[in-house]
């Protein structure tokens, strides 16, 4: 995939061994992905996105002199915060903010519906492994809300009864209920009827600080 990185570096006066300190990494790989020798995922973007300090769109937008057109899809963010913990209370759900996406990001590399993504915030700690891995406290996570079938599993936005959570959830067809379970080892695995709950939508992506 064509980028702009090589681009937005020299225009921000960076090397590349400066954008790798800048992004965690080293200079190979900045050459790598430069070069689109190296997969430019969706966590790449994003960690580069603010390394560089523009949009998402904008790392896959043509030269300076000539950009590409393409369709634009503007995702809102929502006043809610998900709790990766024992559960939160939702807040009015105001668009605060608007993140723009080349919609055939959305649809081919993330495999979403675009109409129904919304970015909102993760509170808690328990997506977060015992190696400090996973959603962190403060992170946007972007949800499909028109993927409510909890097959496969993966990680889920849901009511579970007690409040508005972020966890995984496996379902389990013998007792038509579904696993609720965390990454970090502290948080317990519990189970709900389906009947119980309300999957709010399925995370198909993380937006992590640096």
């Amino acid at each position: 995939m064509n980028n702009r990185i090589k681009e937005l570096r020299k225009a921000r006066n960076l090397s590349q061994d400066e954008l790798a300190v800048l992004v965690n990494t080293n200079s190979s790989q900045v050459s790598k992905l430069e070069l689109g020798k190296r997969r430019l995922t969706q966590e790449w973007l994003m960690i580069f996105a603010r390394a560089l300090k523009v949009k998402p769109a904008e790392i896959l937008e043509g030269s300076l002199g000539g950009l590409i057109e393409y369709e634009v899809i503007s995702v809102p963010e929502l006043d809610v915060r998900l709790s990766a913990g024992g559960g939160a209370n939702v807040e009015e759900e105001e668009t605060v903010a608007n993140w723009s996406f080349p919609s055939t990001y959305l649809t081919q590399e993330l495999h979403a519906r675009p109409q129904g993504c919304h970015i909102v915030t993760v509170e808690g700690d328990s997506m977060l492994d015992e190696n400090g891995k996973g959603l962190t406290p403060g992170d946007k996570v972007v949800v499909d809300t028109t993927r409510t079938v909890p097959s496969p599993p993966g990680i889920f936005a849901l009511w579970d009864g007690m409040g508005t959570v972020l966890k995984r959830i496996e379902y389990i067809d013998k007792t038509n209920s579904i696993l609720i379970s965390s990454d970090n080892p502290k948080h317990k695995t519990y189970e709900r009827q389906m009947d119980e709950v309300t999957i709010i939508g399925r995370v198909i992506a993380d937006i992590n600080r640096i």
